[in-house]
């Protein structure tokens, strides 16, 4: 037999071990993604084919829905079917008159390792072993995702996850791939305790990429991207960890602007495909008054990413607000990073949410943020973007004191339909919260920040727009603790009550074991709020990280503030959403 028939062979073989055991998303399932680049070694076959001899080389997987594709060496290709768990393809050899037909039962949903595997050449069997390295074992039902990286130069990429079920530990493994595709790191499958967490800075030193997190139990999570100065964190913009792919969406607000005393904004939308084919996107600006623009069309590669700067889009940064939508398929996660590189000290850095596009049917829908500030230097803006395709949303915003009082009325008005509206509030108070009404669905986002002394912002934290309130949160990362060299880490609790009764709320932080390493309460007025330093429960400033529960007798709606006063400048600012453990 030729090598090219034995490659043959042996391709198939290793198509074997990518096993999709149950279908995905039922609950204890086990599944195998075998995309990506495996290298192999073999003992050959003798003596039944002692022509079958050692060889090593590399083979290139991809799959989708019932059918997988492998390119030996970079040169053949053979194709094969999935039945339930068991991978077959048949190669017929002309030459010498046969047929032959690989399948394999699963065994186990682990990729690397020695296997033994039967292959029927017309009616002579032969076994022999392969041994293989490479692709990811991915034993868990949830799945998560980051869909931007950077981790080169002074930039990192940092992820916290924390895991949801107070009774059952979670195993997890993570993925960053490249831009185009291909794996850069894999992190081992490590356990989570019960109500444990985790946080680290992911390694790999790359330009652009995302991050895939999987899990055998729900996980609440998010990470950072930042860059240091000197060594310390100066710029950092967090991302939620986002469950669910989606062939419709919408970033609720984008500027691309540059002011002539100086500073602007740039908008960066990151969208990531992690699917075993390409997707291609659409991207297509929407006015503030629901003008819609051309799409631009682009490409992303199976299990790959791309960061598309908007000055692509507008060459002049002529644009100050709007929207972009954007339409894929198959379904992607998406994020845009918004940025001031021109401000004094080009330090302002945040992330905007891209939410599920939606239409609606006139209603009522009520919107919350859980913290207003804008005494001093500190301001406080909000972006809001109207759902309804065809329909005008009347809106209303409410901002509150702490106590309960209300702060400023802003006079019902209206954003036409796939309208966008976006402004700094204006009641001159320190803290408080904002409730939002409307007669449409709205996708949006707050903003909490600081200017400097020529009056541009130099620290900002993004705030998503919450539509439901919840008795019982998880806060996926918090961080109180002074190192000896300088810097450090504080975490305040943002807490509001929209309800017309007093609500008392349980704080309670885990260790990233899951022990309890500290407790609280702290009463909320009707319709009021409070801003809780968990300095308050960590008095000593020595957890570097875990995690915070919030628990209330009516629904509540939170936030945290994350932050380090003590970095160079003093300007590492960013926010970590308060997340619902049963979404």
């Amino acid at each position: 037999m030729k090598r090219e028939d034995f490659m043959h062979a042996f391709a198939i073989v290793v198509a074997l071990v990518a096993l999709l055991l149950i279908a995905m998303g039922s609950a204890g399932a086990a599944t195998y993604d075998a995309t990506g680049t495996w290298s192999y070694t073999t003992g050959g076959c003798s003596p039944v084919r002692p022509e079958w001899v050692a060889d090593s080389g590399t083979v290139e997987i991809t799959q989708s829905g019932d059918s997988f594709t492998m390119i030996m060496d970079g040169e053949e290709s053979v194709s094969g079917t999935i039945a339930g768990a068991v991978y077959t393809a048949t190669h017929s050899n002309a030459e010498e008159s046969e047929t032959y037909v690989w399948t394999l039962n699963p065994p186990g949903d682990s990729g690397a390792g020695s296997y033994t595997y039967s292959c029927s050449l017309g009616s002579t069997t032969c076994s022999f072993s392969v041994n293989l390295q490479g692709g990811t074992s991915l034993s868990g039902a949830y799945n998560y995702y980051v869909p931007y990286y950077r981790g080169d130069g002074e930039y990192y990429s940092s992820l916290a996850l924390r895991n949801s079920s107070d009774a059952e530990t979670a195993t997890v493994t993570i993925i960053v791939y490249n831009q185009n595709g291909s794996v850069a790191q894999t992190v081992s499958p490590f356990t989570l305790a019960a109500a444990g967490q985790w946080a680290a800075v992911l390694l790999p030193k790359i330009t652009g990429g995302w991050v895939h997190v999987n899990s055998t139990r729900k996980l609440t999570g998010l990470a950072w991207v930042g860059q240091l100065e000197g060594g310390w964190p100066t710029i950092m913009a967090d991302i939620g960890l986002i469950g669910t792919l989606s062939s419709a969406l919408t970033v609720p607000h984008v500027a691309q602007k540059r002011y002539q005393a100086g500073g602007g904004w740039d908008t960066t939308v990151c969208i990531c495909n992690p699917n075993s084919v390409a997707s291609t996107v659409s991207l297509t600006y929407v006015s503030p008054e629901g003008t819609v623009g051309s799409p631009v069309i682009l490409e992303i590669p199976m299990k790959g990413s791309i960061a598309y700067g908007l000055d692509d889009m507008f060459p002049q940064n002529d644009r100050e607000g709007g929207s972009v939508v954007i339409a894929v398929t198959p379904g992607v996660a998406a994020f845009a990073l918004y940025s001031d590189r021109e401000a004094a000290s080009g330090t302002c850095y945040a992330g905007i949410s891209a939410s599920v596009s939606e239409t609606s049917l006139r209603g009522s829908y009520d919107y919350y943020l859980p913290y207003y500030r804008s005494d001093g230097d500190y301001y406080s803006s909000l972006a809001l973007r109207n759902a309804s395709q065809i329909l005008p949303a009347t809106v209303t915003i409410t901002v509150y004191n702490p106590d309960g009082s209300k702060a400023q009325d802003v006079a019902p008005f209206a954003i036409g339909a796939r309208g966008q509206w976006a402004a700094v509030l204006s009641p001159k108070i320190n803290e408080g919260w904002v409730l939002v009404s409307s007669t449409q669905k709205l996708s949006g986002l707050a903003w909490i920040g600081r200017l400097d002394a020529a009056a541009y912002p130099v620290i900002m934290a993004d705030i998503s727009l919450i539509g439901a309130l919840c008795t019982r949160l998880i806060v996926p990362h918090m961080a109180q603790i002074r190192y000896p060299a300088g810097g450090g880490w504080d975490t305040m609790i943002c807490l509001c009550n929209p309800n017309s009764t007093a609500v008392t709320v349980s704080l309670t932080c885990f260790g990233t074991d899951g022990s309890i390493i500290g407790a609280d309460s702290v009463t909320l007025a009707a319709m009021g709020s409070e801003a809780y330093e968990l300095s308050r429960i960590i008095p000593g400033n020595d957890r570097g990280s875990g995690s915070v529960t919030l628990d209330a007798a009516q629904g509540i709606a939170s936030f945290a503030l994350y932050y380090d006063t003590e970095a160079v400048g003093g300007t590492c600012y960013a926010g970590i959403g308060a997340v619902d453990p049963d979404l």
